[in-house]
């Protein structure tokens, strides 16, 4: 995926999102294999927000160029995105964001089997229905940023036994 904008942090969204949308408690998931480093804060990952408007409630687990994973949110419409950075510099990265109500837990995988906690957040004013799908950003206005995303999954949390 191609991506532009300026960004996915203050209260006014630019970036490129690939989506499908969705109801309930899935699970979510991908691969990143690669980021182009445009610029230290491009980003590449997996987002859920209630409506396409630039200031919408959402939650973000992303990459930066450099492997740190981010877990982002803006809890209201219009207000400043909250954020936890997990420092990484390995690649692929899998990335995976667990929705049940308006909690989401984050976590990140170097293997796609063993999971880190990357941080679990409500955010109150996402709705059951919602648009989950892939973000990319350049952080800059003028030039794309190519990521690479493999092995993408939405679908209902596996009942353990």
């Amino acid at each position: 995926i191609n991506g532009g904008g300026q960004d996915i942090y203050s209260d006014r969204d630019e970036f490129r999102f690939v989506w499908k949308q969705a109801e309930g408690n899935p699970v979510f998931s991908a691969k990143i294999s690669s980021l182009a480093n445009t610029h230290q804060y491009a980003k590449a990952g997996l987002m859920w927000r209630t409506k396409l408007a630039p200031n919408s409630p959402l939650v973000l687990l992303h990459v930066f160029p450099n492997g740190n994973v981010v877990l982002r949110h803006r809890a209201s419409e219009g207000s400043e995105l909250q954020e936890n950075i997990i420092p990484n510099n390995q690649w692929p990265i899998y990335l995976k964001l667990e929705k049940s109500g308006d909690h989401f837990q984050a976590a990140y995988s170097l293997d796609g089997n063993n999971w880190t906690g990357v941080g679990d957040v409500k955010v109150a004013s996402l709705t059951d229905e919602g648009m989950a799908g892939l973000a990319v950003l350049s952080h800059d206005r003028d030039m794309l940023v190519s990521a690479e995303f493999q092995e993408v999954k939405l679908g209902e949390k596996e009942e353990k036994p």
